[in-house]
């Protein structure tokens, strides 16, 4: 219901019943009906988003004028822009010589919001923390592997130098498109402001994040193998005596220390979900002292002198299946995630999310799409402990 019919409602119901013609009793039943089924539907939409968080942001209002600039500021202008059909102010958002709608229908996100994204995923999830992360401009990206090194050889005086040459391979990072769907009332995107931006990237940052650890470390090829994956070929594999992970001992981590070119254990972590934490923790030395140093200050919690990484993605301890890894020891940089440069943004009114339809609830859904590209890479330089395999 918009304000020049709730002004006329107004105007309406002021007068007696005695003033009012045939003509305006029937404009004041039909708007007064109007208004209490926009208040229906405003109840139902409060309803369906209570507790996400979208209470407090609507209670922050902040000027988008003000902040425009921003990355916020500048998503914030881009969704009022495209939901008010504002081409002043989809214009003032984009970056400079980049306005236009791409052929799928959708806008470019302001590099600013795009970058703020990114840099937001890792507060969520923890491949890029750890990951080394590669720029993208979108097709695949080959990065170079030495195979073999050249030789090195020590000679008399005079003597002939035998000649070598290092063998490269290549690692492929192949971009794959991901997607994410936030549902917005459309009171509130009407009136976008920083806030709203703000809490829209925050659960694109938090769906991306969730759903690029599980495939970068638990991933099984579609569309990524993740680095837990047992196909993957380990500098060093470690079994357990049993198919369980509780079966682990100090030997077994001592025997994946011991097991890789050490020189590949620089800036090394070891890397295990939290459910096995407890079994590490009742680990001891010889001499009774508890392998598990707890984590002090800064510092974190360390095993045999290498930091402990909890991966909330990594297999867990009731979880752990015959042959499979469930301890890295290693610096996952040796990992790539590759970015390709450029989010989509589109916004839907017609379509039905989970089951609730957009239109009957007076909803819109905000689409952003980009695209990520990521290989296990050099994980020949990671030991790892699985289980038995029977």
């Amino acid at each position: 219901m918009n304000e020049k019919e709730l002004k006329r409602l107004k105007e309406l119901k002021a007068k007696t019943d005695e003033e009012l013609s045939n003509d305006e009793r029937h404009e004041l039943e039909s708007l007064q009906e109007k208004k209490d089924t926009y208040e229906l539907v405003k109840k139902a939409a409060s309803d369906f988003f209570k507790g996400s968080g979208l209470t407090d942001v609507v209670k922050k209002q902040t000027s988008i004028e003000k902040t425009s600039e921003s990355a916020e500021g500048r998503f914030a202008l881009l969704l009022k822009g495209i939901f008010s059909g504002n081409y002043e102010l989809i214009t003032k958002a984009a970056d400079p010589m980049i306005v236009g709608t791409p052929g799928s229908g959708g806008y470019l996100v302001p590099q600013l919001t795009a970058s703020r994204i990114l840099e937001l995923v890792p507060t969520f999830g923890q491949a890029r923390r750890f990951m080394s992360v590669f720029p993208m401009a979108g097709n695949e990206l080959l990065i170079p592997k030495e195979n073999a090194l050249p030789s090195w050889n020590w000679v008399n005086e005079n003597a002939s130098i035998t000649a070598s040459k290092p063998t490269v391979q290549t690692i492929t990072l192949t971009p794959k498109k991901g997607a994410a769907i936030v549902v917005l009332s459309n009171e509130l995107l009407k009136d976008a402001n920083i806030n709203i931006a703000g809490y829209v990237m925050g659960k694109i940052a938090q769906a991306k994040g969730t759903s690029e650890d599980a495939q970068m470390f638990a991933g099984t090829g579609s569309p990524f193998t993740g680095v837990y994956n047992p196909s993957n070929t380990f500098g060093f594999a470690e079994t357990t005596a049993t198919i369980s992970a509780s079966s682990l001992t100090y030997q077994n981590l001592l025997n994946t220390l011991a097991g890789v070119d050490q020189n590949y254990l620089t800036g090394a972590s070891w890397h295990f979900h939290r459910t096995i934490l407890p079994v590490v923790a009742g680990l001891s030395d010889d001499n009774g002292r508890p392998l598990l140093e707890p984590a002090f200050g800064d510092l974190p919690m360390r095993l045999l002198g290498f930091p402990v990484r909890l991966i909330e993605n990594a297999p867990t301890l009731a979880g752990s299946s015959t042959g499979k890894p469930f301890v890295i020891l290693g610096n996952l940089e040796n990992s790539y995630i590759g970015d390709v440069n450029g989010m989509e943004v589109t916004l839907l009114s017609e379509a039905t999310i989970d089951g609730t339809s957009l239109g009957q609830f007076d909803l819109s859904a905000i689409r952003v799409i980009s695209r990520v590209a990521f290989n296990k890479g050099l994980t020949e330089k990671y030991s790892v402990i699985k289980t038995a395999s029977s």
